[in-house]
């Protein structure tokens, strides 16, 4: 009755002394299962389909590990509670720091950074903010114990298809050539952050590809395709806001 009243999630403690007993696993072990349970509760089974995992663990720097976790325990529940955020926020690409008024929807983990998305009050969008540039504390708007609805169009798989520098307020488009070498793997595995068309070779150039895609973040976008152990194989074209970046961190590389 408990279990039909209140969902099968909320009752599993129930069972947690006889389970623990009955497979003879410690308690934690038993706590531990349960929590990757509810992280991975809906998603595709990634031994099944090993192409579509949208949960991934990596290990991150320790830097302010603690002001972290503290800004995670405080995001986390106000996504459970539905709760209104205020707190400072570091915009690289303008250099300025602001305040900062969100409903937050939900979290992803992504390239060793933790991202949030939510409605932003002051550009009256859903935007994404990384944590890391969260500054201080994260507190409440209101005493309230509910102050927002999420919106049944927000869809958390719409974010889970975005590249690491498509996270964000989009700053523009950029186009990149890859030589046929490694065009196949462009096309294989980012097809789906942009879009892709054929460029054959004239007077003895080679052949390849141009990925059309949309940034949120140079900076990532640049690290993608200088890290990618590709580099001497693409070149950044037609993209005037990245043409000076690129030069420049390729002569580095």
């Amino acid at each position: 009755m408990m279990t039909l009243a209140m969902g099968i999630r909320q009752n599993l403690g129930l069972f947690q002394a006889p389970a623990s007993k009955e497979l003879g696993i410690a308690i934690s072990d038993f706590a531990l299962a349960i929590s990757v349970q509810q992280v991975a509760w809906g998603h595709p089974n990634p031994l099944v389909d090993p192409d579509n995992t949208p949960i991934s663990m990596a290990k991150f720097a320790s830097t302010s590990s603690r002001e972290l976790t503290q800004r995670l325990a405080r995001i986390e529940t106000a996504i459970s509670r539905h709760k209104t955020v205020n707190f400072e926020y570091h915009t690289i690409q303008r250099d300025e720091i602001s305040e900062r008024k969100v409903d937050p929807y939900h979290l992803v983990f992504r390239g060793g950074q933790f991202y949030l998305i939510g409605y932003s009050h002051e550009r009256e969008a859903v935007r994404v903010f990384r944590l890391s540039r969260i500054l201080g504390k994260v507190g409440y708007a209101t005493k309230s114990e509910h102050d927002f609805t999420p919106p049944e169009e927000f869809e958390r798989r719409d974010y889970a298809d975005l590249a690491d520098w498509q996270l964000g307020e989009k700053q523009g488009t950029a186009e990149i050539f890859f030589t046929d070498r490694i065009a196949w793997l462009i096309e294989r595995d980012f097809s789906r952050h942009g879009t892709i068309t054929r460029q054959e070779g004239k007077n003895g150039s080679d052949g390849g590809v141009i990925l059309e895609t949309d940034y949120a973040s140079d900076r990532e976008l640049l690290a993608w395709v200088l890290g990618c152990e590709v580099a001497e194989d693409a070149a950044a074209a037609r993209a005037e806001q990245l043409a000076s970046q690129w030069q420049g961190r390729a002569a580095a590389w």
